[in-house]
């Protein structure tokens, strides 16, 4: 039996508590009992170890070797000025190279409109893309306003309303899972592609 797959969802907002947060926990909430998961809040990093790359700090060491270690990463950040938060750009700059190598990632972002939305697609995806990653998922973005976050970080909003949010959820978990790239995995409607990737040969 090989090893058990393994999620890593990084949080990259420096607030508390925060819509990023809150839609990554319940990303992690809605995997498979058999995909092993693990929460990484950036803003948990000490400032000077990020800024200086000290990969001898422990709190930054546990984050890198958590990100070795997965078969699939979300990228969970607020957008500001059309592009990712300072915070996850730190903590990306501290992974080697090719540091998403034969990962699967899903970039997740929220923002104060959706005008921020392309950022994921034109700021974050280029910087995934030259770290190597198996497959990048459709990203997905949500408008705070439209989120309710109580004290404790959990969502009240329903996500299953959600189709984007809910057909990128399973791109992800039939991605992850995946030993190789499936036929229509990136597209929003698979099943109306006339292909449905789980019954892909």
């Amino acid at each position: 039996m090989g090893m058990p797959l393994r999620v890593v969802a990084l949080v990259g907002s420096p607030s508390r508590p925060s819509s990023t947060a809150a839609v990554v926990s319940q990303i992690l909430n809605e995997l498979p009992d058999s995909i092993g998961r693990t929460l990484v809040s950036l803003n948990d990093i000490p400032a000077e170890a990020l800024l200086s790359g000290n990969l001898n700090e422990p709190t930054l060491q546990a984050a890198i070797e958590a990100v070795e270690a997965a078969d699939g990463v979300v990228i969970g950040t607020p957008i500001y000025k059309a592009s990712l938060s300072g915070l996850m750009k730190s903590f990306i700059d501290t992974l080697p190279q090719y540091g998403m190598a034969d990962k699967v990632v899903w970039p997740v972002g929220t923002g104060g409109s959706l005008a921020h939305a392309l950022a994921l697609d034109y700021g974050v995806r280029p910087i995934l893309q030259s770290m190597g990653a198996r497959h990048i998922i459709q990203s997905a973005f949500f408008n705070p306003a439209d989120l309710t976050v109580p004290e404790g970080g959990t969502l009240k909003q329903h996500l299953a309303g959600n189709p984007r949010y809910v057909e990128a959820l399973r791109h992800f978990v039939i991605a992850v899972s995946a030993d190789r790239p499936l036929p229509f995995l990136g597209h929003p409607q698979p099943d109306r592609a006339g292909t449905d990737p789980r019954n892909a040969a």
